[in-house]
């Protein structure tokens, strides 16, 4: 038996690749007499006879209610369903040779309308090539098909579920992926960055760039990455991550509502981040004979989120067993709950078989709407308090859109974000929606506080980091000024004129005040070659400067001279 594009083969070829038992039993049970004695020729026998209009529809007549559906969900399927889903409705069919067929007479006690329809020859099984490889499935033969009852097509199935109050506590979704991916940009500009072999980030590149993000998540940081990739933005450039200017530079000019699109079709598209393998609870193994298509759960939810009322809350569990009830295969084409290979993380259970649906799909659907989805602004989750997990969650007017029960607002004049303010000391305000111009800055300016509304410094350190990216300070004071529509406060266009000229005339240096009791203590400090080596400068004779660096090695040294060094709290209080 060969595999087909389209499994449902002739009735004759099927009938020929019967046993004889089983051809005398579909003959009994269609009423039909079968003269032939060889196999052959009681199959093309039998195949000439079934295909009689007045005989199929006598079939269909005494077929009792439970076989009927189950052929009509056959028909309305287009002829044929996977093997998988089908008995799952309808029940298992038996492989069984002739000798057990006929000593146990199975036809007269079929399990369920699957096998009962199998005994009949109305029931014949194939395979087809699908994107995982052979999928076995069960079909009607096309002629009989053709003559059974096609009642007009149903709509599809779509979810039953209502909306539920308001929840006690909201975690609103907002714009803090598109802005952590801004800070993101700006660092691989600024900074050289060598992703490890397993294509992860260094420790230390990592820390660096925390700091500058709204959520620093590491898991949020990971899908961040996978968006970057898979909007091709990147490449390794002598082993360490470049941009490619030219897309980067076109999504920070887009509007808001254009930049979000980008990323959320980027997620829809993306193969190379799987969530079924980063869910926690679970543990899939990589054997060669099965795998998941990301994009076909995304799309599933996509489709179903757009039966939802936007701005309604709705119940995770609700959504998620309503999407049971009518798709319950949204990840899974074939219907395959044997052979994926899924074990519990916490027990090393093997997940499979359906009764594991909930802790498998279940589980990736609420993956999915509480990460992706309420990351990039879609849905707004709802708890009963700050520390409780999400159990609830609601379209916002961008996830609206997204699943196409809204329209773009675009941008309207009036909401246009401010200009960067820049005020005589080297601070700089910036809309977190100016992402352009956030880019720009973050590239040449040190951060001080983080979105909605940035603040920057410009620093001898951050002009040393310009330089290095070929940035001049012209081209920093024509930004600046450009970007906040005013010239630059006299102050500061003077100071940036002396950097570039005569480069950094003021430097600081983190010390801490080290302070004694009595004088002769500091005087016995300062002579000994063990401890004074560690004080900067003496000030006076109960107080002196101690490099912050030097601290640590100095209360160590105290200690060896009898002499605990305490540190006060910026409260005021004392340590010991």
């Amino acid at each position: 038996m060969g595999f087909h594009e389209d499994p449902m083969r002739p009735l004759g070829e099927c009938l020929l690749d019967t046993d004889l038992t089983h051809l005398r039993i579909i003959a009994r049970l269609w009423g039909l007499e079968l003269k032939a004695g060889r196999q052959r020729e009681a199959a093309l026998e039998l195949a000439e006879k079934m295909v009689a209009p007045e005989v199929v529809a006598e079939v269909w007549e005494a077929l009792p209610p439970e076989q009927k559906a189950a052929l009509q969900a056959l028909v309305e399927a287009g002829g044929w369903m996977p093997t998988p889903v089908f008995t799952r409705r309808f029940g298992q069919v038996r492989m069984v040779g002739p000798g057990r067929l006929e000593r146990e007479r199975l036809w007269e006690a079929p399990l369920g309308p699957a096998e009962a329809l199998w005994f009949r020859g109305l029931l014949f099984k194939g395979f087809r090539q699908g994107a995982e490889g052979p999928q076995e499935v069960l079909f009607i033969p096309p002629e009989l098909l053709a003559l059974l009852p096609h009642p007009p097509t149903p709509p599809a199935p779509t979810l039953e579920i209502r909306p539920i109050p308001d929840p006690p506590h909201r975690r609103p979704a907002d714009d803090a992926l598109l802005d952590d991916l801004v800070a993101l940009l700006a660092f691989l500009v600024s900074e050289r960055v060598r992703p490890r072999a397993d294509g992860g980030w260094p420790e230390r590149a990592w820390e660096a760039l925390r700091p500058h993000l709204r959520e620093p998540d590491g898991e949020r940081f990971a899908f961040l990455l996978a968006l970057l990739e898979g909007l091709g933005w990147t490449r390794r450039v002598e082993g360490r991550l470049a941009l490619r200017s030219r897309p980067v530079i076109a999504w920070l000019q887009a509007p808001p509502e254009a930049q979000r699109r980008t990323l959320v079709e980027a997620w829809r598209g993306l193969t190379g981040w799987n969530e079924l393998w980063r869910l926690p609870t679970l543990r899939p193994e990589e054997t060669g004979t099965w795998h998941n298509d990301p994009r076909q759960a995304r799309e599933a939810l996509f489709r179903h989120l757009a039966v939802l009322e936007p701005g309604a809350w709705y119940a995770i569990a609700d959504f998620i067993a309503a999407v049971r009830a009518v798709d319950p295969d949204f990840q899974r084409p074939g219907g395959d709950y044997e052979t994926w290979y899924i074990r519990d993380a916490l027990t090393g259970e093997y997940l499979s078989g359906f009764e594991s649906w909930e802790r498998v799909e279940g589980a990736l659907l609420r993956a999915l709407i509480g990460g992706p989805l309420h990351w990039l602004g879609l849905a707004d989750l709802g708890a009963l308090d700050a520390e409780a997990p999400p159990y609830a969650f609601r379209l916002t007017a961008a996830g609206a859109v997204a699943v196409g029960r809204g329209q773009p607002e675009g941008e309207a004049a009036g909401r246009a974000p401010p200009p960067l303010v820049v005020r005589p000391d080297g601070t700089v305000r910036v809309a977190a929606a100016r992402r352009h111009d956030r880019f720009r800055l973050a590239r040449v300016a040190d951060l001080v506080r983080k979105g909605p509304t940035y603040t920057y410094r410009l620093t001898a350190a951050s002009l040393e980091r310009a330089r290095r990216q070929a940035i001049t300070i012209p081209q920093i004071i024509a930004f600046l000024e450009e970007a906040s529509g005013q010239p630059l406060p006299k102050p500061l266009a003077q100071a940036l004129d002396r950097w570039a000229t005569r480069g950094v005339e003021v430097e600081g240096e983190p010390v801490v005040l080290l302070r004694v009791r009595t004088p002769g203590l500091l005087r016995r400090i300062a002579e000994s070659p063990r401890v004074g080596r560690y004080l900067l400068r003496v000030l006076n004779p109960q107080e002196a400067l101690v490099r912050q660096a030097d601290w640590p090695r100095l209360e160590a040294a105290l200690a060896e001279m009898g002499l605990l060094a305490g540190v006060q709290s910026p409260a005021g209080g004392g340590g010991e």
